[in-house]
């Protein structure tokens, strides 16, 4: 059921069980839907009545929505497993999970909700909203330096530079950087006045991995 709504792999059309005949191309569901109806990390979502096959209710939830757009959350069930009778009726619902899908529901995957660490989902959809939230705030966090006079707005801008305003923002040069694998940025003027800006957002106090 995933994949309706989000794809890790692109296909360019509908109907990946037909067989490779040209003549498929031409089938009726292939108008309109293919790639277009499918949405993407990385992609802008141009969303429409026809591509999505129905009427969409609210545009901004539809799509930007992280509720909507983990599609695969734990399996949780609702139960209290810090107590022992929560623990042992979790485990009586997973069994019988496992019990009936034993392919999907494996046995290696156990483990209780109150000991599952903090995780980011891969599914490609949430990954376009988190990348959406994480160049939001870090734009916000530095507007509000500037603001609070811990940087400059002509720093601000060179740091936004460097990071790639022109598209979407991407930290990944300026922390190649910063572990030593791009010496050529290290030893830039930009670099140093990101450095500068990154510092006084709170940036430097994460421990780069």
């Amino acid at each position: 059921m995933h994949e309706f709504h989000a794809e890790a792999t692109p296909m360019q059309f509908v109907g990946e069980r037909t067989e490779a005949n040209a003549l498929q191309w031409f089938r009726l569901e292939q108008f309109g839907k293919g790639t277009s109806s499918r949405l993407f990390f990385n992609e802008q979502p141009q969303i429409n009545w026809l591509r999505h096959n129905g009427h969409v209710d609210d545009m901004d939830e539809e799509l930007y929505s992280f509720s909507n757009a983990n599609q695969t959350p734990n399996i949780v069930f609702g139960i209290d497993t810090t107590t022992a009778e929560g623990r042992e009726q979790y485990k009586a619902e997973w069994s019988a999970l496992h019990e009936m899908t034993p392919e999907i529901i494996r046995k290696e995957d156990f483990l209780f909700p109150h000991e599952m660490g903090a995780q980011i989902s891969t599914e490609p959809y949430f990954q376009r909203l988190w990348k959406y939230y994480r160049e939001h705030s870090l734009k916000q966090q530095i507007q509000g330096a500037v603001d609070s006079g811990s940087c400059s707005s002509s720093d601000a801008a060179t740091a936004l530079k460097l990071l790639g305003a022109k598209h979407h923002l991407s930290v990944t040069a300026y922390v190649l950087a910063k572990k030593g694998l791009r010496p050529d940025i290290a030893a830039s003027e930009e670099f140093a006045t990101t450095d500068r800006v990154m510092e006084a957002i709170g940036m430097n106090e994460i421990a780069l991995t």
